[in-house]
């Protein structure tokens, strides 16, 4: 139940003799709503990983919301997209906004430091950092996340009424590849450095409605080769044992998939690095 950096430093590690044996765990700060908790894990990635989260929730407690300055500077057209926000209260996605917006300048700031926040003067200097940030940032990440919003509900409302048996399976496929891009702290999960491409994953998911009503054919031969590389890419992810964190490699192939979307169905928008189906394979089947 902490809220603020209120304790000495966390080490990286920490060796227990239990019964003539050492036993090392790796502690970090656990996120427990807006509150963290000190927790001793078993796997230094999984300790790394909520590390990070648990610092991003008392560098949040640490300074004011940028709140009000997002309701001085936002356009009143981009305060009504983020009303298509599916989850809850417009606040929460906010809120989300400012958790993504203050883990992008803590990758920076760790980047340019070269540093763990593990020390309370580091965290402090963290602190600085992100404030003298976040407004701007936050204003950012929410302008993006508004016009992603928008183009998701216009394809959400394509996807509902009478649809022709012929493109039944597509729009269901459709709405489930809505749910991937869009869903409960999305913005977080997405993180601010991929926001520009997930606004182009989801103009590529609009084209891919508007291609359907023409021809329906081929957008069933794409989706055999989606559901082959989904297939792979699912069966990989099972193969982790469960609880520990997915490798880099593997995390990628996730967006490597958005991007063969994009060449399959919204050429024109054009892809971040060359994709085929082959390349994900490959990649899957080395990992």
């Amino acid at each position: 139940n902490i809220e603020q950096w209120d304790f000495e430093s966390l080490p990286e590690t920490f060796v227990q003799k239990v019964g003539g044996f050492e036993v090392q765990a790796f502690p970090a700060l656990v996120q427990k709503g807006d509150k963290v908790d000190i927790a001793l894990i078993e796997e230094a990635d999984k300790a790394q990983v909520l590390h990070k989260q648990g610092v991003n929730v008392l560098i949040k407690n640490a300074m004011p919301s940028p709140l009000n300055y997002l309701q001085s500077k936002l356009p009143n057209k981009a305060k009504l997209g983020l009303y298509f926000n599916p989850f809850g209260k417009v606040t929460d996605l906010i809120d989300d906004c400012i958790l993504a917006g203050i883990a992008d300048l803590v990758r920076q700031f760790t980047l340019e430091h070269a540093c763990d926040i593990r020390e309370p003067v580091i965290f402090e200097q963290v602190c600085d950092y992100v404030r003298e940030h976040i407004n701007a940032t936050v204003l950012d990440i929410t302008a993006k996340v508004e016009q992603g919003l928008t183009c998701a509900n216009r394809i959400q409302k394509s996807t509902k009424g009478n649809i022709p048996l012929t493109m039944l399976e597509a729009v269901g496929h459709i709405k489930s590849h809505l749910d991937s891009l869009v869903f409960k702290h999305f913005v977080f999960a997405t993180t601010r450095i991929r926001l520009d491409d997930w606004n182009r994953y989801l103009k590529a998911l609009e084209r891919r409605v508007e291609k359907l009503k023409i021809d329906p054919i081929k957008d069933r031969t794409h989706q055999i080769q989606l559901d082959k590389v989904m297939f792979l890419y699912n069966k990989k992810q099972q193969s982790i044992q469960h609880g520990d964190v997915l490798p880099d490699n593997i995390l990628e192939v996730r967006w490597m998939i958005e991007e063969l979307r994009v060449s399959f169905f919204a050429q024109q928008l054009g892809t971040a690095y060359p994709i085929s189906v082959k390349r994900i394979e490959q990649i899957l089947n080395t990992a």
